[in-house]
């Protein structure tokens, strides 16, 4: 019997594990995934990622959380309505209402 090996492997990661090495929810990652905005085929949710091109666009996206995390996390400390805020914070950062809600509940402190 003869076994061939595959000259050409493909690499693949599972998308959670790739979102989360990112910094990034895998609800956000699965979106991009199904809208077609991530540069990778895959099978349910193990994409085939030679290349690490996936790299870069989850790689900015995480970036851009950051900076929005951040920024509303300053102006909650500053006393700013969460409300007022949404709006200029969806416009400045093209946030979805979920991407900012997400934000929103992580720093808007419980009483």
């Amino acid at each position: 019997m003869l076994v061939y090996a595959n000259p050409f492997p493909m690499k693949s990661i599972k998308l959670g594990v790739r979102a989360k090495q990112k910094g990034i929810a895998y609800r956000t990652a699965w979106n991009w995934y199904k809208a077609g905005r991530l540069p990778a085929h895959g099978y349910q949710t193990r994409l085939d990622d030679p290349d690490g091109t996936l790299d870069a666009p989850l790689g900015a996206y995480a970036d851009l959380d950051c900076q929005a995390e951040h920024g509303f996390f300053a102006d909650i400390a500053r006393d700013c309505d969460p409300a007022v805020l949404k709006l200029q914070y969806l416009a400045r950062f093209g946030l979805t209402t979920r991407q900012f809600n997400v934000i929103a509940i992580s720093a808007i402190p419980t009483r």
